[in-house]
């Protein structure tokens, strides 16, 4: 008997790889899908690194671009080095040293200078020091030559006895010097016998940048001193050889100024400097004391890898997405490969082939098919990042920093590695699938293709284990959703599990939906049996028999029509989140600072635009008797006003208009007397025990809410005879009481310099003041006159019914009194200071409804309901907690401190109605104007500028939104989801309708000639194979819709970050963008009829005997 011998291995190899080539050659449509798929998911997984490099190098250089060029610069100043040439140069050295070891690359340029303290300046016939004496500094400046050029005269040289310096020219015009001058320089520290001899030789003055003129550097050159001291430019050898001989004591100041130019450094180069630079910093303040290190090239660089960290978190969700989707079509082609093959393999396995070989054969297949992705799809995914270039807004930003049109991409080492990491994958996703025709034969083959088999055991597990992974994805998602984790000890880092979700969970959706599907069908074959149609039954019978073949198509285009959703929706999302966000930030169409909103006439602007004009006024407190709770903030905003721009906006992510309307302050059913300019108020009175003179006066509302006081005059005496006090009611007021800073400000004051500082008419009696009293007293009040074109009338007669003594603090009960006696209404106050006090009309003493933040709720530990003491600044309040939100304009929970809102009308009437009105609060005033800037600009003074208020004061709508879509880290981010999301939708759709189109095709090339062998028309087959491809596309897309559009908000959640990690404020909102949708619901279902259009082609060229001959 005779043993087979066995084949070398090489042979063996090389017969394998024909027989594969053969195999994938037999069957060329299918191969060629499984190749696409291998290139599409090699290439994206390779072009993440290269997409998020790129995107990396391009924010890169956007930042420095916006930064200025000299702040980058690396400067170093070290003060009190002794003035000798080793102590000097070890120095330099030192931080030399350190500096190229930490940014060679990053260095074109070096400058040092030197500069000694102050010297005072006479000439021969001058005595020393005397009054009014010039002061100089010494300077030599290792760059001159290049940084300035000479005026007049020549440069200084080395000279024997004689300094020779040189003197900028505007200097030199201010202090009278010209060239050939000479004086005596004389250390202030040091007496007569050090003098230098100086001689100015030259006048210059600096050209090139000014930004790095070392006198102009502060660290360097105290600012104080750059008019007042005259600043000598020498040269090193001078001041180290004459000055140092001639001032033994002498201390220099010594400035090292690096340039830096990282134009041609990658993000990646950048990131090693900055952690360099920052080891450096460390080592040079160990090594010197007293150094100053100023550069803004640390903070830029290491911020900016910090926000890229969170940037990058939402490109690798999006590359995710689509190698994932990639990879599961591969796994549905590769099945429909498989089973279209399966006699092929049963073949093999009748002739003696062993299962191991077979499967040996099949991996040998996938690897042939995979290799050429390996190999090209890092080339082809460069080239498509870099034609990223002429897609908007990449092209904007390319143009804004010097460089295009092609998007600049570099081909890291991560590429290939995750090329090979994808193509395992591939080559796995490939030959999985055709495992399980490795243990087929012709027998076991023939019975499942009469009557197909189920096993619901296996199902079971694999409907088990989907629902515990669905499960788990939604434990991620409300527990541990956030991308980044933050700990407070230690680096940010990404969460790789929270990243990958979004992925997974859609797949699972998917899934789902492809367990579902042949249920599905066999009910539809039921249901459709008593109809004659032969198409339809026809159809649904083939639906219902097969549907594990339909259903692979159906989980294709259930995630090509959720993508679809969520791509034609993101850009209508992402500008309703600019806009969202532009209005958290600004708050309404304009937001005005201090010092401009201090200077802004808002009434007029109200007059002229006919839209609100909103006061928002923001003041720190505490919970009173919890202070150690934490600090709120308290803002006090016109409620009816903000409640009217938040309607008009339509704003729905912020607090409902109607819950601030709840809080404004309702008119007072008093009948407060208003007063005219020109009308004289007159005050009987007679003082019982007075002992120190005291101020006597009105505290008056005018139209626009500005609280102005006038004095009547001045009240001292015991038992004194009654009096009278008048004044006449005029522009001119003597105080006006602003709640900003809360302090008594005289009107004359350029405090409010753009605004007439006098009432707006008409203004309303608020109280009767005693100001600035410092010891009780006492005094009868009788009436109150008010005189105006000769009709006088009597204002008050102080009734306590209408009258009360005022509280010293806001909302408690007055510690002074007014009461009735048979002399009168009788006022007494106490020994406590204050600024004003006195009597006024009775009001509300409730508590102020208020609206606390979520936040401040949970701070405070509060309910609806309760009343709550809060103590703003000095002054305790009680309030009413009457609603709680979440979001409101400008206010970040991630970022501020928990916000309480009151209205500030009802706030400032309860303050001024007490002695409150005198204690000092640090306020933050705010105009937030509805109307745009266009309309009332010409309302801004002038004058605002002198004042310190400047147009940077004013933040607008559209500046807001242009801002944030000018980060280069978002436009990547974003619209790199949006790029993103479409291309999945293509290579769903596509893959999904051509695999169910060639499969189609091959498998039933047979089926349709019997068919037309028993008198079925062409259009009849046509109609069929129509009808279950409108089933499969109809429930596909349809569940797509219903997985997009409930699933989207969930998916979006995880892009919605900021590039410095925290969470959009306001949260994102996904909406829906019907037309978008349509449209690409459109697209496929054109390439529908494509695929209609091919199979007829196809029907067209089959041959009946051809067709039977084969089968047979």
């Amino acid at each position: 008997m005779t043993q087979r011998v066995s084949a070398p291995r090489g042979e063996t190899a090389r017969e394998l790889a024909l027989l594969a080539i053969r195999r994938i050659t037999s069957a060329p449509r299918l191969s060629a899908v499984l190749l696409i798929g291998a290139l599409l998911a090699v290439g994206l997984a390779s072009s993440a690194p290269i997409f998020i490099e790129a995107v990396r190098d391009l924010g890169l250089r956007q930042t420095l671009t916006d930064a200025d060029p000299a702040s980058l610069d690396l400067r170093f100043v070290q003060t009190k080095v002794t003035a000798d040439i080793e102590s000097v140069e070890a120095v330099e050295a030192l931080i030399y040293d350190e500096v190229v070891e930490a940014a060679q690359p990053l260095l074109v340029g070096r400058m040092i200078s030197v500069r000694t303290g102050g010297y005072v300046l006479r000439t021969d016939d001058e005595p020393f020091d005397q009054p009014g004496a010039d002061h100089a500094a010494f300077l030599a400046q290792s760059d001159i030559d290049e940084t300035s050029e000479l005026v007049e005269g020549r440069a200084p040289e080395p000279a024997d006895g004689l300094l020779e310096v040189a003197v900028e020219a505007a200097q030199a015009q201010a202090f009278g010097l010209s060239v050939g001058d000479e004086l005596l320089a004389q250390p202030f520290w040091l007496g007569l016998q050090h003098e230098t001899r100086v001689k100015v030789v030259g006048l210059l003055r600096p050209t090139g940048d000014p930004r790095r003129w070392s006198s102009l550097d502060p660290a360097y050159m105290p600012v104080a001193a750059l008019d007042t001291e005259l600043r000598f430019w020498t040269t090193r050898a001078g001041i180290l050889g004459i000055l140092t001989d001639q001032s033994p004591t002498l201390r220099l100041t010594l400035l090292q100024r690096f340039r830096t130019d990282l134009s041609d450094a990658s993000a990646a180069d950048a990131s090693l400097a900055a952690d360099s630079l920052e080891r450096m910093t460390r080592r040079i303040a160990q090594s010197l004391d007293g150094v100053q290190q100023e550069t803004e090239l640390v903070e830029t660089l290491v911020g900016f890898s910090r926000r890229f960290q969170f940037a990058q978190s939402t490109l690798l969700m999006i590359v995710l997405q689509l190698v994932g989707a990639v990879l599961v079509y591969a796994v549905v082609a590769a099945a429909m490969l498989a089973e279209q093959r399966t006699e092929d393999t049963a073949w093999l396995r009748s002739r003696g082939a062993r299962q191991r070989d077979v499967a040996i054969l099949h991996i040998v297949e996938a690897a042939i098919l995979t290799a050429p992705a390996v190999a090209l799809g890092p080339l082809i995914g460069t080239g498509l990042v870099s034609l990223l270039g002429f897609v908007p807004p990449f092209d904007e930003t390319l143009a804004a920093t010097g460089v295009g049109p092609f998007l600049p991409v570099s081909l890291p080492a991560e590429a290939w590695y995750l090329a090979l990491g994808a193509g395992a994958l591939a080559l796995l996703a490939q030959a999985v699938p055709t495992y399980r025709a490795t243990r087929q034969t012709m027998v076991t083959t023939r019975r499942e293709r009469g009557r197909p088999p189920s096993s619901w055991t296996q199902r079971a597990l694999i409907d088990a284990a989907v629902a515990a992974l669905g499960a788990l994805l939604i434990f991620e998602l409300q527990w541990a959703g956030d991308p980044i984790d933050s700990p407070l000890v230690g680096e940010t880092r990404l969460d790789w599990l929270a990243v990958a979700t979004p992925t997974v969970l859609l797949f699972v959706v998917g899934l789902i939906v492809l367990r579902l599907f042949p249920p599905l069908m066999r009910l539809l074959a039921r249901i459709v049996s008593p109809w004659r149609s032969l198409t339809l039954l026809l159809g649904a019978w083939y639906l219902g028999r097969t549907p594990t073949h339909y259903a692979r198509t159906v989980l294709l285009l259930t995630i090509a029509g959720a993508l679809a959703v969520f791509a034609a929706s993101f850009r209508s999302t992402l500008d309703t989140s600019y806009d969202d966000r532009a209005l958290h930030a600004v708050g309404s169409t304009v937001r005005v600072h201090e010092p401009l909103s201090q200077s802004l006439a808002y009434d007029r602007i109200a007059e002229q635009t006919d839209q609100t004009v909103a006061r928002v006024q923001r003041v720190g407190g505490t919970f009173d008797g919890d202070e150690d709770s934490g600090r709120l903030q308290i803002v006090a905003l016109d409620a009816a006003q903000v409640a009217a721009q938040l309607r008009e906006g339509q704003v729905g992510w912020a607090i409902p208009p109607a819950d601030l309307e709840a809080i404004s302050r309702q008119a007072s059913s008093l009948d407060r007397p208003a007063l005219q300019p020109g009308g004289r108020v007159s005050l009987r009175l007679t003082p019982v025990k007075v002992i120190q003179n005291v101020s006597v006066g009105l505290k008056v509302l005018d139209a626009i809410g500005r609280y102005w006081w006038y004095q009547l005059g001045e009240v001292a005496g015991i038992d004194a005879e009654a009096i009278e006090l008048s004044t006449v009611i005029s522009d001119e007021p003597t105080l006006y009481i602003p709640l900003e800073g809360a302090r008594l400000v005289e009107r004359r004051s350029a405090w409010r310099p753009g605004v007439e500082e006098r009432p707006a008419w008409p203004v309303t009696l608020v109280s009767v003041d005693i100001g600035l009293a410092r010891a009780p007293g006492t005094v009868l009040l009788d009436t109150l006159e008010y005189s105006e074109r000769g009709d006088t009338r009597v204002l008050s007669d102080f009734n306590t019914d209408t009258w009360e003594a005022m509280p010293l603090s806001a909302g408690e009960d007055p510690v002074d009194s007014l009461e009735a006696t048979d002399d009168g209404m009788r006022f007494r106050w106490d020994e406590t200071p204050t600024s004003l006090r006195g009597v006024r009309y009775r009001s509300d003493t409730s508590p102020l409804p208020i609206l606390l933040s979520t936040e401040a709720m949970e701070q405070g530990r509060l309910q609806i309901g309760e009343e709550v003491r809060l103590r703003i600044g000095p002054t305790p309040m009680k309030f009413l907690v009457a609603g709680e939100f979440e979001a409101f304009p400008t206010y970040d929970a991630q970022r501020d401190e928990p916000i309480v809102i009151v209205d500030r009308a009802a706030l400032v009437e309860r303050i001024y109605g007490s002695a409150s009105a005198g204690v000092s609060l640090a306020v933050e005033d705010e105009l937030w104007v509805a109307a745009p800037l266009g309309r009332w600009q010409d309302l801004i003074p002038d004058s605002s500028t002198e004042s310190g208020a400047a147009i940077e004061d004013l933040l607008t709508l559209d500046q807001a939104r242009d801002d944030l879509a000018a980060d280069p880290l978002i436009v990547a981010s974003w619209n790199g989801v949006f790029i993103g999301a479409l291309a999945a939708v293509a290579i769903a759709s596509a893959f999904g309708l051509v695999v169910l189109t060639s499969v189609t095709a091959q498998a039933r090339r047979v089926e349709f000639a019997v068919c037309r062998s028993v008198g079925m028309s062409m259009r009849q087959i046509l109609g069929l194979i129509a009808m279950e491809q409108l089933f499969v596309i109809v429930i596909g897309l349809g569940a797509g819709l219903i997985v997009g559009t409930q699933a989207g908000a969930i998916l979006l959640d995880f892009f919605a970050l900021t590039p410095d990690g925290r969470d959009v404020v306001p949260p994102l909102a996904f909406i829906i963008d019907w037309p978008g949708v349509g449209i690409l619901f459109g697209a496929l279902t054109a390439l529908f009829a494509l695929n209609l259009g091919a199979f007829l082609w196809f029907l067209r060229r089959i041959e009946l005997h051809g067709a039977l001959r084969l089968a047979a």
